[in-house]
């Protein structure tokens, strides 16, 4: 179908504007509650026996930050110098850490003091290294100290808030992929005005604390809002050094301090001549004033004396990579085997590797295959290489030549995991220069001989069997591989910039190696890709003596000489950007353009050079390619010296950055095309203009035409005549030769290119027309122009240059809805207008291809599920061990593992025959002891493990454990002594009844004095009738497969309490929410006749903020109900009469809204449709939109009909001005708050507030004071702390969340 600019687009950013402006429930509202503002003082713990004054430097989204009114300790060192555990945490990152200490956060001396409420000499020190003497340099030890929190009583500590929030991290650990986001260094400047540019983009970690040191963004806080309070004294009234924790990030051990004069400085974190001024954040909604006025003199002094006790975790000494276990599906995978030429380590000698599809529009024998493989992913962290791979891809594809052909790639991710990090013990075993031959030669050859091989029988639409022998030396045997997959990338979790090609195909070395997590990532990518997919060099080559034609007659884009006749670019020398220019002067290796990718990091395009290039080769490797590509055409001025090089090549002579900058600025001044078509004017008449494009024919057998045709275009677009009434109009044909030397120009499967004549089939199409003088022009005119082949397609026009683009989403579905395992969506840029020729490859990790739907904005390939798989020759373990105590987990383990005595190895070594539990067993106090693992007993390919709790209560005789079920119980009896718990999970609502498989059974009511009765049946299935006390009845009924569906029926005496109560009717049964809407459970409700609408709450066991109903109409259609609401104990929406709905988990997995402080609003608002994520993954919480944006919603959410229009967003700027909402101006400027708050206000009819809202940066005779008074006083906006509004403030999408998430609340 023909792509049109997507609406749906438009409907996320409608949705994401409309809950506009706010911020997180405001911190001012809690502090105004306990009178705590900025500027206040406040008393709070002791440290050394002297009370703490503290000062609110900030209110921000965690709430009040306090800092320290003085320097505590005049001389403490961050981090000790490596004295007793050189291979824990971050000390093993670096040997300059054991002389100079660490300066990372996350494991630091210091912070394990701050966060410790230890004895003294009793603090666990995070990176096992004390600051003891002797390990610190200048003084200070503090290994024999208590806990800094060890001064603060129960409730004083309870004050202190536990706060997730970013903590820049230093080259060794970004280089081994230990970062959360973002992908530079913090560049190192010590006045205070500057010491925070760059930290949005700089590597961090989140980090879990309670108490911590100021980072530098912090510092800039405290400067901005209360001066040079941020240079500290210490407490005799000296003015003192302290430490940030913001490293040195290029340096391995170096952190930041604030000198005594205000400068910030750095130094050696051993070093004790830097004191410690600590900061957390205030629990206001906690916090209880008892004295004081909050001066420096009164300070509050208070506790949290009824707060709950904390049960948050502070961040370990090490990241979190998971538990171990593959966090993909894993239904589809390689199972490769390596000798010993390949690898020493046991572990990935018989390596599992899971395969997803990023994208495969067409059968891998149609399309250029390129494969991913993950390097420094462990097993828990392949998700995150899946999203890695789809962000880059797709940045990939938003440049030329990859987007030009965006749907001739077939991508895929192999999760080759890794034990460790990059830098550590990996899969590949690479570093920033490639897979290191320390590990033997032959690692080099794991693509070609392992990988490739395994992939192409298995995985491949070729399905070629390996018949190889990898411990063969020889390399022609393997040349297949290439033929079949074209670009082997290894993808490294590392925040570091490095990148590298690794292209030795005649001697079986393929690969490409690209950094995942650095700020240039997407660059080096599309760089590396040039050299290994397209075989261009890098455009930084120069040599200070003259090189002969042999040393680049091999090179795509590089000459050895600049002469115009000679150079390989002759023919499209003066073509856009088409010079020759070396890389640096006076240097004797030429490139086409210093505009290019190939030569320079902050470019993201190609040359027209290398792009020409590219199509060439990418058409080498496809079926049926197009005929023809023609480069993007120019239109100039014909007049001054750079003419077409076959009237006037002297020009291009001067290659150097002079001439280069000299022919751009002449080229500038001519052009009419592009960004610069209103460069045409009507005093051209009888000037002579240019019309030109490069053409490559990719035919080896077929001639081919095109005709450039070329008009002057009035701004009506109608076309200018003379006064004659003849047509400004000229057209030329053109021949394009057959690329006679394309078998020489890397064909499929070549192993080496040894040169081919780079015109060869190439045509410089040049049209030069003169303007009449008679010509009718008029203001506006611009130059039209065509170029279309033999057959009469449009190859260009004057609109190609400035093309538009709409996104595109390819996935992968079954035919029951559900996502194919193993599949990830892609999103390709396809351009307006432009038709697709989709080819769904037939079949797909097994399945068979049964229809396509195509929406214009999402592209489903819909997959018929074969029951018959490949036989899995992999064990999986289990563990069971019945009753046990409430303050235990029972182990599971997700890996597979080829043999019954691999999985009998791997049995859990938490528990043993040792471990014991002091938890109560029904009210009781005692002790329970764990009787070990047994030697396990295989169940079909799983190894099932048993284990016994016994409780002894204190004072009594041991007894009441439950076996773990050691004998299945006979249908319709029991195995008599324990349960047999662990084997089949209860259903919701139901029980899996003791020892029993039939029968009923009756469980004491309920804390409400509802009855339950539960019966099973041998099949599995179950019911259970419920009836409360007030009348309401329900029943869950649950078949054999766990589908459940529920009926509830409520009483005249239920909705009456409860409209009196003003709560909802609880129905009286409970489910559990399922991901998948086809086996969602169903629940009916009935109510008694006219009890109108009622709010009904249904228990849900697993209710979250995604969790949605969704109404089933009679007809069998579905429809999210966007006003469901969850509760603590399940979902709540109206009822009118009656209702069925299922009860659907619709939770949305964006990666980059984790740790998010919005992330409980966004789950709700993208669940219900409210506001969508930009794709599957990403929500971009942090976004701004515009007004136009906001029209839009306003428009649409009042069923306004925006269809045409001649921007997407006229219709809805007429209906907002027309409707009194908006004057209509700089619809592409960022919406602020006033501005949302106002036009929000308008749309709901202006309603009067109470009274005015009492912010100081809202005059009363403001435009939107009314608006921002109406949203106070019904809880939209409590302002951002300090009495203010921040009227012109941005919104962000994460704002808008929380707008809707609290206003529907």
């Amino acid at each position: 179908m023909k792509y049109k600019k997507s609406g749906r687009v438009m409907t996320l950013l409608l949705s994401a504007v409309l809950t506009l402006c706010l911020l997180p429930l405001p911190v001012r509202a809690a502090g105004a509650e306990t009178g705590v503002q900025l500027g206040d003082y406040i008393r709070l713990g002791s440290y050394d026996g002297e009370p703490i004054l503290w000062r609110c430097v900030s209110v921000d989204e965690n709430g009040p930050l306090m800092l320290s009114d003085k320097v505590l300790c005049d001389s403490m060192p961050y981090d000790a110098q490596t004295s007793e555990n050189s291979t824990s945490g971050s000390h093993r990152r670096s040997g300059y850490r054991s002389k100079y200490g660490s300066n990372h956060w996350r494991d630091s001396d210091m912070r394990s003091w701050l966060n410790s409420d230890a004895k003294a000499g009793q603090v666990k020190w995070l990176c096992g290294n004390p600051p003891k003497d002797g390990y610190i340099m200048g003084g200070g030890a503090y290994d024999g100290k208590a806990g800094f929190l060890n001064g603060f009583t129960r409730d004083e500590a309870a004050a202190i808030k536990t706060v997730t929030q970013r903590s820049i991290v230093s080259h060794p650990e970004y280089t081994a992929g230990y970062i959360d986001a973002s992908g530079a260094d913090l560049p190192y400047n010590t006045d205070i005005d500057s010491v925070a540019d760059g930290y949005e983009g700089a590597h961090y970690e989140n980090i879990t604390d309670k108490v911590f040191l100021l980072d530098v963004k912090q510092l800039c806080t405290v400067y901005e809002n209360l001066g040079s309070y941020y240079i500290a004294q210490n407490r005799n009234g000296v003015n003192w050094s302290y430490w940030l924790r913001t490293p040195v990030t290029d340096c391995n051990h170096d952190m930041r301090y604030v000198s005594p004069q205000g400068s910030i400085g750095r130094d050696a974190p051993c070093k004790g001549y830097y004191g410690v001024r600590p900061a957390f954040y205030l629990d206001a909604a906690y916090y209880a004033v008892t004295s004081g006025s909050g001066t420096e003199t009164d300070p509050y002094v208070g506790t949290a004396p009824n707060k709950p006790a904390d049960s948050t975790p502070l961040s370990p000494a090490e990241r979190d990579t998971g538990d171990g276990n593959w966090d993909v599906d894993t239904e589809t995978y390689l199972q490769v085997e390596m000798s010993d030429y390949y690898t020493k380590d046991p572990e990935y000698a018989n390596a599992t590797i899971p395969v997803y599809v990023i994208q495969k529009p067409r059968s891998d024998t149609e399309n250029m295959v390129i494969l991913f493989c993950a390097e420094g992913y462990t097993k828990s962290q392949q998700a995150d290489f899946i999203q890695d791979v789809q962000k880059l891809w797709q940045a990939t594809l938003n440049t030329e030549p990859y987007r030009s052909m965006a749907d001739r790639f077939n991508v895929y991710a192999l999760c080759t995991a890794s034990k460790e990090g990059f830098g550590g013990n990996t899969f590949f075993r690479a570093n920033t220069d490639g897979i290191s031959t320390n590990f033997g030669n032959w690692r080099n050859h794991i693509f070609e001989r392992i990988i490739g091989t395994s992939f192409l029988e298995k995985i491949h639409d070729a399905h070629i069997p390996n018949t190889t022998k990898p411990q063969d030396e020889d390399y022609s045997q393997y040349n297949y591989v290439y033929e079949h997959i074209n670009q082997f990338v290894v993808l490294a979790n590392s925040g570091e910039y490095f990148g590298g090609s690794h292209d030795d195909i005649k001697s079986g070395i393929h690969y490409i190696l690209a950094a995942a997590k650095n700020s240039y990532s997407k660059f080096i990518l599309r760089h590396e890709l040039g050299h290994g997919l397209f075989h261009l060099g890098d455009e930084y080559a120069t040599s200070s003596t003259p090189v002969g034609e042999e040393s680049y007659r091999a090179s795509l884009n590089i000459s050895h000489t600049a002469v115009p006749t000679l150079v390989k670019w002759k023919n499209m020398l003066g073509f856009r950007n088409t010079y020759s220019c070396p890389h640096t002067d006076n240097s004797y290796v030429y490139n086409s353009s210093a505009e290019c990718l190939m030569r320079d990091s902050t470019k993201n395009e190609f040359c027209d050079v290398c792009t020409l290039q590219g199509i060439k080769r990418m058409s080498q490797l496809i079926s049926d390619p197009p005929a023809l590509y023609a480069a993007v055409p120019e239109v100039k001025l014909y007049t001054g010296d750079y003419k077409n090089p076959s009237e006037n090549s002297d020009a291009y002579r001067q290659a150097d950055s002079s001439g280069y900058w000299r022919y751009q600025q002449d080229r500038e001044n001519r052009l009419l095309s592009g960004g610069y078509k209103n460069h045409f004017s009507p005093d051209m008449k009888g000037r002579e203009i240019e019309l030109r494009t490069i053409v490559q024919n990719l035919s080896d057998t077929e001639e081919q035409t095109v005709t450039l045709r070329l008009w002057v275009q009035h701004a009506d677009g109608s076309r200018a005549v003379t006064a004659d009434g003849e047509k400004i109009l000229a057209e030329q044909r053109f021949t394009v030769p057959v690329w006679s030397e394309k078998s020489k120009f890397w064909p499929k499967g070549a192993l080496e290119y040894t040169g081919s004549d780079f015109d060869s089939g190439l045509a410089n199409c040049s049209l030069v027309y003169r303007i009449p003088e008679n010509a009718q022009l008029e203001s506006g005119d611009t130059i039209g122009f065509e170029v279309v082949d033999g057959a009469g397609n449009t190859l260009a026009t004057d609109g190609t240059e400035n093309q538009s683009y709409t996104d595109v989403t390819i996935q992968y579905e079954l035919e029951d809805g559900t996502a194919m395992p193993n599949t990830a969506p892609s999103v390709l840029r396809i351009p307006v207008g432009a038709s697709v020729d989709w080819r769904p490859p037939q079949t797909l990790n097994g399945h068979t291809f049964v229809d396509m739907k195509d929406n214009g904005s999402t592209v489903t390939f819909v997959y018929q599920e074969t029951s018959e798989q490949p036989e899995v020759k992999t064990y999986t373990v289990r563990y069971d061990w019945g009753e046990a105590p409430s303050d235990r987990t029972l182990p599971t383990d997700r890996r597979a593992y080829r043999s019954v005595k691999q999985a009998m190895d791997a049995v859990d070594t938490t528990f043993t025959a040792d471990s014991t539990s002091n938890a109560q067993n029904g009210g009781l106090t005692g002790t329970w002891a764990f009787s070990g693992w047994d030697g396990g007993t295989l169940e079909g390919t799983t190894v099932v493990f048993r284990g016994t709790w016994s409780f002894t209560p204190d004072g009594g005789s041991a007894g009441g454990g439950s076996t773990g079920g050691t004998t299945p119980p006979q249908p319709g009896g029991s195995t008599g002594g324990g349960s047999t718990g662990g084997t089949t999970p209860s259903q919701p609502g139901g029980s899996t009844g003791g020892g029993s498989t039939g029968g009923s059974a009756v469980t004491p009511a309920k804390p409400d004095g509802t009855k339950v009765e539960t019966t099973t049946k041998p099949d599995g299935s179950s019911v259970t009738e419920s009836t409360a006390p007030n009348g309401s009845t329900g029943t869950v009924k649950t078949d054999k497969d766990g589908k459940t569906e529920a009926a509830a029926k409520l009483s005249d005496k239920a909705i009456e309490d409860a409209k009196k109560n003003g709560e909802a009717v609880k129905a009286p049964v409970e489910v559990e929410a399922t991901r998948n809407s086809s086996t969602a459970p169903t629940v009916s409700i009935e109510l008694p006749k006219g009890a109108g609408e009622t709010k009904v709450e249904i228990p849900v066991s697993n209710a979250n903020s995604g969790t949605v109903a969704v109404l089933v109409h009679p007809d069998g259609t579905e429809e999210v109900v966007k006003n469901s609401l969850p509760t603590e104990n399940g979902i709540q929406l109206t009822v009118n009469g009656g209702a069925t709905v299922k009860i659907v988990d619709n939770s949305k997995d964006f990666a980059d809204t984790q740790n998010h402080w919005a992330k409980d609003a966004i789950g709700f608002v993208s669940a219900r449709g409210l506001v969508n994520g930009m794709n599957e993954t990403t929500y971009a919480p942090d976004s701004s939109t515009t007004r136009a944006q906001l029209w839009t919603i306003l428009a649409r959410q009042n069923d306004a009909d925006l269809s045409g229009g001649n921007t997407w967003y006229e219709k809805a700027q007429n209906w907002a001005k027309a409707k009194g909402i908006s004057d209509g101006t700089d619809p592409d400027a960022a919406i602020n708050r006033a501005q949302m708050v106002t036009m929000l206000w308008r749309a709901m009819g202006q309603p009067a507030a109470g009274s005015a809202a009492s912010f100081t940066d809202v005059p009363t005779d403001s435009y939107y004071a009314q608006a921002v008074a109406w949203a106070v006083e019904h809880g939209i906006t409590s302002g951002v702390g300090g009495g203010r509004f921040d009227p012109d403030t941005a919104c962000t999408r994460a704002q808008i969340a929380a707008f809707w998430y609290r206003s529907m609340k």
